[in-house]
């Protein structure tokens, strides 16, 4: 009885530990994910404020008509531009969003295991004692 409680801790010893790199690996997972929907939100803003821009351009390119064509131009690159750079905006904020859920799943799923693995310490320790007691 005693040796099967000193393999079943060191089971649950091993299943500890697997669920403390998985508990690890989503926390850098939901860090990285974190990180990334803030460049997202930096990126997201400067593409708001360049689209802003874009269209400042072009109204001023409407007005001014001596250099309509020049300033609408200016103002449709600069616009597609900030196009451009909110649809990464999007992209970083969905991978992020991606991220940050995995990261969630994979730290639940840590903790679950790291749970398990200390139950069965616990179990295994149990043992042991009655191993020795008996």
């Amino acid at each position: 009885m005693r040796n099967v409680g000193t393999v079943v801790w060191f089971v649950g010893t091993v299943v500890w530990f697997i669920g403390a790199v998985v508990w690890i690996a989503g926390t850098v997972v939901w860090t990285v994910g974190t990180v990334m929907r803030n460049v997202g939100t930096v990126v997201w803003i400067v593409g708001t404020v360049v689209r802003i821009a874009g269209s400042v351009v072009r109204i001023v390119g409407i007005v001014v008509r001596t250099v309509w064509i020049v300033m609408w131009i200016v103002g449709a690159v600069v616009w597609f531009i900030g196009t451009v750079v909110w649809i990464l905006v999007t992209v970083v904020w969905t991978v992020w969003t991606v991220m940050r859920n995995v990261g969630t799943v994979v730290w639940i799923v840590g903790t679950v295991v790291r749970i398990v693995g200390a139950v069965v310490r616990i179990v295994g320790t149990v043992m042991r004692v009655v191993g020795i007691v008996v």
